[in-house]
């Protein structure tokens, strides 16, 4: 059974769209939003990590005791540009976000990067562009990592890693035939 949910972050983060909402809804929430404020990576890292574990039921043999293994897949899809600028300051935020992928990665949570913005964009009027961090992070959370210039590019991409989730679901939750 599978579940995708939307975690916005600028200064701050918050719950586009919760963990269980419909495919289509998700889609189109994900293509309304718009890039804009600061860019808070470890706020949107964070808060996808406690909805995500707190999707881990022990009593149902969905995790280990230690709470740091989980059994069904969990996966953090992270739409930035991957300019880190809070908490400030910038250096101090590029460095809470890699510690935020290292806790992810810890309970075993795999972040695929989605960085959009090309390296012409740094001069136009103050946007940014941080590939490397973005680079960093999917590395941290073994995941993919994907280079979007253009917004209307971006629901190809998230559409792409949504139907790769739903692929390995489906492996992993087919019958094993019996050796007789």
């Amino acid at each position: 059974w599978n579940r995708v949910g939307v975690v916005g972050f600028r200064d701050l983060s918050t719950e586009v769209a919760e963990l269980g909402a419909e495919r289509n809804n998700t889609i189109t929430k994900v293509a309304n939003l718009l890039p804009r404020g600061g860019t808070n990576i470890a706020a949107g890292i964070r808060r996808s990590i406690d909805l995500l574990v707190g999707e881990v039921d022990l009593r149902k043999g969905e995790g280990r005791e230690n709470g740091l293994k989980l059994e069904r897949r969990k996966q953090i899809i992270l739409l930035t540009d991957g300019d880190a600028t809070h908490p400030k300051p910038k250096q101090f935020a590029a460095e809470y976000a890699r510690r935020c992928a290292r806790l992810a990665a810890r309970y075993g949570i795999v972040i695929s990067v989605v960085c959009i913005g090309d390296e012409d964009e740094t001069s136009d009027g103050g946007r940014s562009y941080n590939p490397d961090l973005a680079t960093q992070i999917a590395e941290i959370g073994d995941g993919g990592l994907f280079f979007v210039k253009d917004m209307r590019d971006l629901s190809s991409v998230f559409v792409s890693e949504i139907d790769k989730l739903m692929i390995r679901a489906s492996a992993l939750q087919a019958p094993v035939p019996r050796a007789e």
